[in-house]
């Protein structure tokens, strides 16, 4: 059974690949310089195992919500970014906690910096957003997409990444699940 290989090291991705594992990676608040970086450094790894490379897939996981239009978007943003002030504090942060809630701590990037990043925009953009994903050669997107909106706000845009973004790419070889 195919096992998948979490890397975020542009040298261990290619060590993966390069020893026959799918691998899987996130930008998380990175720039489209690094998302090139790491599928260069993947598919250096598949060139190394030759023709099994080929069969190998990369992936990358991202916060992905389908806005109902540009002011739901930037609700949703501003919701991501006080999500991820707790993120960073728990991951890469000295990991504050008061009375059992993630305390959350000051950003070093803009709300507007991660509103480019993130992929919470509405359908027409998340397609012109992923798209350069699959230009950049990768396989794959897996969603992650709670980050404290309702749950009901979460189905209805798993609904249109269904109906609007998923057809868009069935032709354009970028799966997104």
């Amino acid at each position: 059974f195919p096992i998948m290989i979490a890397a975020m090291n542009p040298k261990s991705i290619e060590d993966a690949a390069s020893k026959g594992f799918h691998v899987q990676s996130t930008v998380l608040s990175d720039t489209k310089d690094i998302l090139i970086e790491r599928s260069k450094s993947f598919k250096q790894g598949c060139n190394k195992l030759g023709e099994k490379g080929k069969l190998l897939k990369f992936s990358m996981q991202r916060m992905l919500y389908a806005a109902k239009n540009e002011q739901d978007a930037k609700e949703k943003n501003q919701l991501a970014y006080e999500y991820y002030k707790r993120f960073d504090n728990m991951f890469t942060g000295p990991g504050k906690v008061k009375e059992g809630f993630i305390e959350p701590l000051p950003r070093k990037q803009t709300i507007e910096e991660l509103t480019e990043n993130l992929i919470i925009c509405t359908p027409e953009k998340m397609i012109e957003k992923l798209s350069k994903y699959a230009e950049a050669g990768v396989d794959e997107i897996i969603i992650s997409s709670s980050f404290g909106q309702s749950n009901n706000d979460l189905i209805e845009s798993m609904y249109r990444i269904s109906e609007k973004v998923i057809p868009y790419f069935k032709n354009n070889n970028l799966k997104v699940a």
